[in-house]
């Protein structure tokens, strides 16, 4: 129910630019004391600003990396959206990169066709998912343990040796056509096998549009498309259609 609680302020903030407690008490049917803590929760992690009688988005909001688990607990209903999106798109045979995140990763759990190779640098899918009847390998390098990814040179020279069918990467933003990461590594990996993919799909809720993060990776012209989940405002999905599809 929390969780519910959270993606619809977010969806609310993103839409509306400011929503009020009074407002989201009714929508959410809480009591206001409720909206207010969750209020205190998302200002905590830097995905709004409350101010009185409510919330209002950041201005040029800039995204600060959340650890894993908690990242984990937001947004759930979008990602599975995402995911299962996702995994429309494999075919029988092909390989396939999954990177770091907990959206893409959420990928593993949809595929439903046969004799996939997959290839990840997160551990988290890798420990999750090894026991599926596909083949699963894991790119070498070190542990960050703060997203789960594993990164580092092995790991880059490990990515540039590959070549894959498909790749599909996380970002914690995207703004225009850059797709940003908090975390200069993992964003190096991220282009390092979308270079070398035939398909290339950009896997991101709709809460990450419009923000930004530390360390520009990829630009959306090279995508093939960006896959979200159904809530994305319209306006935006058209401004971004100018780069690449939007699924």
């Amino acid at each position: 129910m929390k969780e519910k609680r959270i993606d619809r302020i977010l969806q609310m903030i993103k839409l509306n630019n400011a929503v009020g407690t009074g407002e989201l008490a009714k929508t959410l049917n809480v009591a206001e004391s409720t909206v207010r803590r969750d209020l205190n929760q998302l200002e905590k992690i830097g995905l709004l600003k409350k101010v009185h009688g409510g919330a209002v988005k950041l201005e040029n909001q800039v995204i600060f990396e959340m650890s894993y688990s908690e990242r984990e607990e937001l947004n759930l209903k979008l990602k599975e959206q995402v995911a299962k999106k996702a995994a429309g798109y494999i075919n029988d045979n092909d390989t396939i990169f999954i990177g770091p995140g907990t959206t893409t990763e959420m990928v593993l759990k949809y595929i439903k066709t046969k004799n996939n190779t997959i290839i990840t640098n997160s551990l988290s899918a890798f420990s999750k998912y090894s026991s599926l009847p596909y083949k699963l390998i894991i790119a070498p390098g070190y542990l960050r343990t703060e997203t789960s990814a594993v990164i580092g040179t092995f790991t880059n020279n490990f990515l540039k040796k590959i070549n894959v069918d498909i790749a599909f990467s996380g970002a914690n933003c995207i703004n225009d056509s850059q797709l940003m990461s908090s975390n200069e590594e993992e964003g190096t990996a991220q282009e390092i096998i979308l270079n070398n993919a035939k398909k290339r799909f950009l896997l991101v809720d709709s809460t990450k549009f419009e923000t930004k993060s530390f360390f520009t990776f990829y630009s959306a012209e090279n995508l093939d498309a960006i896959i979200t989940d159904n809530e994305i405002n319209s306006k935006i999905k058209n401004k971004y259609k100018k780069f690449c599809k939007v699924l």
